[in-house]
């Protein structure tokens, strides 16, 4: 798609549409299950992203879309660009699999709007996840030390080792005075992934 931003975010190049729109029908031909939309420094100043993704919702109703202005807005261009695809590639799964849950929960009564746990330890709404699903990839291992933390705290314990064991491998963490440490630098697939997420270390089992 031509367009061009500096590092600023200054409009060097302004966003040709007319690309956009065959960029987005060739996807549509393709019949692609999801779009991400990473542009230069969009992190800068993402109207031009934005512009692009409101063209997708306009040729292409329904199919997830993924702004790297909105997953990752940050400068490092590579692992941007590998973390909004990463995002891209499991939200057709995570909406569906949301939305299934949702409605299983309510047909049996639940009176609260359930949350989803993220990789950094809290939880989000329904919705929010669903637009920004790489925040949970490794919201399983995070669970287990948000467990583990919460009985150091009933047992009065300051400082722990996590030791949270399943089939295939281990996963640790080291809690300084009930604090965990957080990361920016996962990898999921061979790609990067900075998202935030606990600093865990996996072994083998």
């Amino acid at each position: 798609v031509n367009e061009r931003l500096g590092a600023n975010g200054e409009v060097l190049e302004a966003l040709d549409e007319s690309s956009a729109r065959a960029a987005v029908q060739a996807l549509a031909d393709m019949q692609v299950e999801a779009i991400a939309v990473c542009f230069l420094h969009s992190y800068a100043n993402p109207a031009h992203e934005e512009r692009v993704a409101a063209i997708v919702a306009a040729v292409l109703p329904g199919i997830p879309v993924s702004r790297s202005s909105a997953v990752l807005p940050e400068h490092r261009e590579f692992e941007r660009f590998a973390t909004t695809a990463l995002n891209a590639y499991v939200a057709p799964r995570m909406s569906e699999y949301l939305s299934t849950l949702r409605l299983s929960l309510q047909q049996l009564g639940l009176g609260v709007a359930p949350e989803i746990m993220s990789s950094s330890g809290g939880s989000w709404p329904f919705e929010q996840m669903v637009q920004l699903p790489i925040n949970s990839m490794l919201s399983g291992p995070a669970g287990g030390v948000i467990g583990a933390v919460s009985l150091a705290e009933t047992l009065a314990i300051d400082n722990v080792i996590t030791y949270d064991m399943g089939g295939t491998s281990t996963d640790t963490c080291l809690v300084r005075d009930r604090q965990y440490p957080l990361a920016a630098e996962g990898n999921i697939g061979g790609l990067p992934n900075r998202a935030a997420q606990i600093e865990i270390n996996t072994v083998g089992a």
